[in-house]
């Protein structure tokens, strides 16, 4: 028996890429449903963190794609063999990014919980639960990191076509500069910090703007993405603790990407090929 959290990807010769709570990722014949090929991620010795996989791969434009588990692992496979680039940075160490949640509340090697996206160049944007945003070049160096947020419970960013990835996060509120005390658990009342909606330059990684969500008091265990309408516009949720906010915009979301199941993607493709319904641009405009 297998439980999946992860929405399905279909890559471009049809198979449809899925991963599990066992740790597992799964290539599985479009048409006939037989397995193709699996991956079994390893088990945590430490018994530290589940060996879950939460999100959906991403497709590059090369026919890899970009598998991440929670135990921090971020590996790349041939889409039709299964076969697992292990060349120069390839697969990502979690102990490559060990300091970067010095004074933060996940110590030890970041969980990832979000889908990744990756670019027309094939580098890979993925947010981790030491709440960094990491930028990954083709050949699996670390470009760039940013980890000036509080906490989030985000499921993964958009990119759009002014090269500005977009995503939710917590941030100081009354513009503060410091983060409150971590607070375990689900708590919408924890004191200090407001659910924003954040813009960073996709090339260095600088926040470029940041706005409040009216009503979010936290992005802590509500895992949301942004959605971008045609027209640019981006609506996001609050999750278990909100409602839905709407923003304008003047770029919509990049064609030049390949993309993860998830969000703008309405065709059962793996990447975009049509535009948000009629539907969502007159539930908007109620």
């Amino acid at each position: 028996m297998h439980t999946f959290w992860a929405k399905p990807t279909v890559a471009d010769d049809g198979s449809v890429l899925v991963t599990d709570f066992g740790g597992y990722l799964f290539a599985l014949d479009g048409r006939t449903g037989v397995e193709r090929w699996r991956f079994a991620e390893a088990h945590d010795p430490t018994g530290e963190y589940a060996n879950e996989a939460w999100s959906s791969v991403a497709l590059t434009s090369d026919n890899h794609l970009i598998f991440t588990s929670n135990l921090g692992w971020i590996r790349k496979f041939r889409v039709d063999t299964g076969e697992q680039v292990q060349d120069r940075h390839w697969p990502i160490d979690p102990k490559l990014r060990r300091n970067d949640s010095v004074g933060r509340p996940q110590q030890q090697d970041p969980i990832i919980f979000s889908a990744p996206v990756v670019d027309e160049n094939g580098t890979t944007y993925i947010n981790a639960e030491n709440w960094c945003v990491y930028a990954i070049s083709s050949a699996g160096a670390i470009q760039w990191n940013n980890c000036d947020f509080c906490s989030w419970g985000t499921a993964g960013m958009v990119l759009r076509d002014d090269a500005t990835l977009i995503f939710g996060a917590d941030l100081p509120v009354n513009g503060g500069v410091e983060c409150p005390a971590y607070v375990a658990g689900c708590d919408p009342t924890s004191p200090g910090k407001q659910g924003h909606l954040v813009a960073l330059d996709a090339a260095t990684g600088r926040r470029l703007w940041a706005e409040a969500i009216p009503g979010l008091k936290t992005f802590v265990c509500n895992e949301q993405i942004p959605n971008l309408l045609s027209d640019g516009t981006v609506v996001i949720s609050g999750g278990t603790y909100g409602g839905i906010s709407a923003f304008r915009g003047g770029a919509a979301l990049s064609r030049k990407a390949a993309w993860s199941k998830y969000g703008a993607d309405t065709a059962l493709s793996g990447r975009r090929s049509i535009p948000f319904s009629e539907r969502g641009q007159h539930f908007l405009d109620a």
